[in-house]
Order: structure tokens, then C-alpha cells, then sequence
């Protein structure tokens, strides 16, 4: 899966990012990452294939802008692969971007993107 910040990726189809965070059980590894502006993030889910995750941006499900800038669902790998489903997003503006997982239910965690 592969999105876009304010002024997006286009076209092209990017399988790494410039920089990786995993999703490792119940966190988010690296957290906090800091990025130059105009970086991409790649999110791996690197649990397997019944640990479904994701990856919204804002600071909680009570956050009323939750999911604005991205929120997408990753599955964990299946058998004999080496990691699950990833998402890539380019950051194009300077600050600080939260964001969260809100799978599973009950078991919410959250990381942080400085963009300097």
C-alpha cells in the first residue's frame, strides 16, 4: 500500500521507504523516528499473518482528525515469508506526526514521526 503527503509520491510504485518502523506485537519500533522533510516511512507489520494492525495517523480514536492524513490496515506475513503487508507515506511538511494502531480492539499503541 502506497500513499502520499501534501504533495504525494505520484506514480511511483515505492516498496521501501527511506526509513522503517516495524510493528512489533503491541508497539512501534523505531518510536520516535525523526525525519528530513520530503522522507518517506515505511510501516512493516512483522507479526504473523492473525496479527491484523494499523496505522492511523493522530494521537487516539477520540482524535477528530484520526485517520486524515492515513490510516491503513496491514496483516501480518504469512508462511514463509519474511514480513507481512507495509505501507509507505511521504512527509512533506516540518512538525510532529502521531499516530496509532487501533487493531486490535482494546490493545492500542502509538508512535511518533518529528519531521525537522
Amino acid at each position: 500500500m502506497i500513499a502520499g503527503g501534501a504533495a504525494g509520491c505520484g506514480d511511483d510504485v515505492q516498496k521501501e521507504g527511506d526509513y522503517t518502523v516495524q510493528i512489533q506485537t503491541f508497539r512501534f519500533f523505531q518510536d520516535p523516528i525523526f525525519i528530513p522533510v520530503g522522507s518517506t516511512v515505511r510501516w512493516v507489520n512483522v507479526n504473523p499473518r492473525d496479527s491484523v494492525r494499523t496505522v492511523t495517523s493522530g494521537t487516539g480514536p477520540q482524535d477528530s482528525t484520526a485517520g486524515a492524513l492515513f490510516d491503513e490496515v496491514l496483516r501480518g506475513y504469512s508462511s514463509g515469508q519474511a514480513e507481512g503487508e507495509s505501507f509507505i507515506y511521504k512527509f512533506e511538511d516540518r512538525g510532529s506526526f502521531p499516530y496509532f494502531s487501533r487493531l486490535p480492539e482494546g490493545h492500542e499503541f502509538h508512535g511518533l514521526v518529528e519531521v525537522q
